[in-house]
């Protein structure tokens, strides 16, 4: 039996993906079910603006594959220039139609904290791990602060968190929830992949660090492991990781005289705000620049971006 999807299986995904929505073309939907057992599909017009970003956000095919796939049947997603999208699930002709497909949640499954501040970033997420059986998002969290509140309200099995975040930094978060509950588990998904960034995550009391241009599978993998008690670290960033514990760590004036140095500032200005001779600066700038391994001002200012050493958060901090 062949069913040109809507019904449960979409309009259950929706919900989840309508804030993707933007420009999307019509989705064509048709359906064949056995007489009677038909069920009431909305409008094309209604939909028109529930329609996800599929393939450009790569997010509801992993979403819809993973529901169809927890009954072994199969999703196919095709798309025509002019004609639309169409969804297609292939059933075994030997079961029944189902209409109702959702992911299994008990007692034992992991409850999960999203900390996201995009909105869209942190729907998908949402909705992936809800169609994941065993899995479950009990809350969502758009920045620092109200992750830490809501870390105590819902009192998730892993928190799952952005390195960048407003009002508190991923880190910060991390940290101030581990002094609260010293067990909490953490799974960084970020996009920054500088050495220092997985350092200084990894020593709050994160378990696992991912980047965001991993697979649905690994994500899941990573969540479980975690929950098993286990760390999570990717060969690429376990070998970033081995870079940065073999350098030397720059001290807390290196660091301040780095970041006055990726904000242009002469070496006059850098005493000016520091309160410290230019005699001084200059001893700092050289250490720190063979410390970071880099000839000049310019490299530096690159290295520190790049590692993490000077996020643009830091950078749109007013200065005193």
């Amino acid at each position: 039996m062949q069913i040109f999807l809507a019904g449960s299986i979409v309009s259950r995904a929706f919900p989840h993906l309508s804030n993707y929505c933007e420009d999307a073309q019509f989705l064509r939907m048709f359906e064949e079910f056995s007489p009677g057992s038909r069920p009431t599909v909305p409008p094309i017009r209604r939909l028109q603006r529930k329609i996800s970003l599929v393939l450009r956000l790569c997010l509801a095919g992993p979403i819809l594959r993973l529901r169809s796939a927890a009954i072994g049947d199969t999703l196919e997603v095709t798309s025509e220039p002019g004609a639309g999208t169409t969804i297609r699930l292939q059933t075994a002709a030997s079961k029944q139609t189902r209409i109702s497909i959702g992911a299994t949640v008990t007692k034992e499954s992991i409850r999960l904290l999203i900390v996201e501040d995009h909105h869209m970033v942190r729907q998908g997420l949402v909705a992936l791990l809800n169609a994941v059986d065993g899995l479950e998002v009990v809350g969502e969290a758009a920045d620092g602060v109200e992750a830490i509140a809501q870390f105590r309200k819902c009192q998730p099995d892993i928190t799952l968190v952005d390195l960048r975040l407003p009002r508190l930094s991923g880190v910060e978060v991390i940290e101030r929830v581990r002094m609260e509950t010293p067990q909490a588990r953490f799974v960084v998904l970020t996009t920054y992949d500088g050495d220092e960034d997985i350092y200084r995550a990894l020593h709050a009391g994160a378990r696992a660090y991912l980047l965001k241009s991993m697979t649905s599978e690994e994500l899941i993998a990573a969540i479980r492991t975690v929950h098993a008690g286990k760390s999570y670290i990717p060969p690429g960033i376990a070998e970033k990781l081995a870079e940065r514990i073999g350098t030397e760590e720059l001290t807390p004036r290196e660091s301040d005289v780095l970041e006055q140095i990726v904000r242009g500032k002469s070496n006059r200005k850098i005493a000016a705000e520091l309160e410290i001779s230019e005699a001084t600066v200059k001893t700092h700038i050289n250490s720190l620049l063979s410390k970071l391994g880099v000839a000049d001002r310019t490299q530096a200012t690159t290295a520190a971006l790049q590692r993490g050493l000077v996020t643009l958060e830091s950078l749109r901090k007013p200065q005193s």
